[in-house]
């Protein structure tokens, strides 16, 4: 594996660099206990705006579809805990986390070996996919301007057919600013844009599938969940439209930093979130 940065959809901690311009570091990695709200909303109008330095993205009024919790646990107290014996960590989706055309995420995996932290594989209700080797999510600092690169590979099976994944990543830090969400608005916010290019190959056979992923994650200084992710998943030579999927994210703990918000950092229902949806149609 190379020695990079690379962003997964997801943990990336940062620290507020001068100028407030974002840095991304390992000291806001995610911990046992983190609670989160996770909205999905409809995604297929979204535009990713602009790149640069101090830019102002306006999502306040996206479309909610629907919300549910994620939590930070150990690694070992989940129910596929014994297929990652690296991981220590693992993010559980009270519902499932559908990106792309990948089944319903239910549990990601974590390692962090004191100067890497990294994705060690997923689970979906009926799929264990493990990285052999697992995609690093931080090393060292990242910040505006950065570009780096990192390949992965790992296997699942399907229907007890084995598969074998393996891709490669590239990763630009291209722009940070100002954030505006639905329940309020945040500076310093750093965005990164992640191209992963990967096949699954099945096994003993000449059959691949070509995936094309392009995803847009915006991060905030105080924790290492992203605030709101876009993104667009094609498959080559396929005559299907590309997937697009899109959530954004509430973070407990922001009730418990120095973070302030235009509006209430208010969690709100699925009725709540139903009533706006009709407010907006």
């Amino acid at each position: 594996m190379k020695k990079i940065i690379l962003l997964g959809l997801f943990v990336i901690g940062f620290q507020i660099a001068v100028l407030a311009q974002p840095v991304i570091s390992l000291k806001a990695t995610p911990k046992v206990g983190d609670e989160l709200q996770i909205t999905t909303i409809e995604a297929s109008t979204l535009s990713t705006g602009l790149t640069g330095d101090i830019v102002t993205w306006d999502f306040s009024d996206v479309v909610p579809l629907h919300s549910q919790t994620a939590k930070v646990v150990s690694a070992s107290n989940t129910p596929h805990g014994a297929s990652f014996p690296n991981a220590d960590i693992a993010v559980a989706y009270s519902e499932g986390l559908k990106m792309g055309s990948t089944a319903n995420v239910t549990y990601e995996f974590f390692s962090d070996n004191g100067n890497q932290f990294m994705l060690n594989g997923l689970t979906t209700d009926n799929l264990v996919v493990n990285y052999s080797n697992p995609q690093t999510l931080t090393f060292a600092e990242l910040t505006y301007g950065d570009r780096y690169k990192d390949d992965f590979s790992g296997n699942f099976k399907v229907n007890k057919s084995a598969i074998e994944k393996t891709g490669k990543v590239k990763v630009n830090v291209d722009a940070y600013g100002t954030l505006i969400l639905p329940y309020g608005t945040l500076e310093d916010v750093l965005r990164i844009k992640t191209v992963r290019e990967y096949t699954d190959k099945l096994v003993g056979t000449e059959m691949t599938f070509d995936y094309l992923v392009e995803t847009y994650a915006w991060y905030h200084p105080s924790f290492s969940y992203p605030l709101l992710v876009i993104s667009n998943e094609t498959v080559k030579d396929s005559p299907k439209p590309a997937v697009s999927t899109a959530f954004y994210a509430q973070i407990d703990r922001f009730n418990q930093l120095n973070v302030s918000f235009e509006t209430p950092n208010t969690i709100r229902s699925d009725e709540d979130l139903l009533k706006l949806r009709d407010e907006r149609k």
